[in-house]
């Protein structure tokens, strides 16, 4: 479930620093390079968005334990999805169950 995150989070990341990157250079030709610039900005934007939106389809399964003195008390399950906001949203699977198994 992290690792799907910390994979948004890097993918999204790399695109906008590659964005950067590719744009820095034309700051420093005059304003000549100002349209062209406007243009590879305006086709860069568009696969970010396409990017953006295909990983906010990915789903996965939360599993939370609460652990007391090295016994499990409950575990809930939960569905986890990127919403509309960018923000994850939660959906419970199961409520509190008995402890499966203690752990050492």
């Amino acid at each position: 479930m992290k690792e799907v995150i910390k994979q948004i989070f890097a993918i999204d990341i790399f695109l906008n620093v590659a964005l950067l990157a590719f744009a820095c250079p034309f700051f420093s030709q005059g304003a000549g390079a100002i349209p062209r610039l406007q243009e590879k900005v305006a086709a860069l934007k568009q696969p970010v968005a396409k990017n953006q939106q295909g990983l906010r389809g990915y789903t996965w399964t939360e599993t939370q334990e609460t652990i007391f003195k090295g016994e499990t008390k409950s575990t809930k399950q939960s569905q986890c999805q990127c919403g509309p906001d960018g923000k994850v949203q939660k959906t419970s699977l199961s409520g509190t169950q008995p402890p499966p198994q203690q752990r050492d």
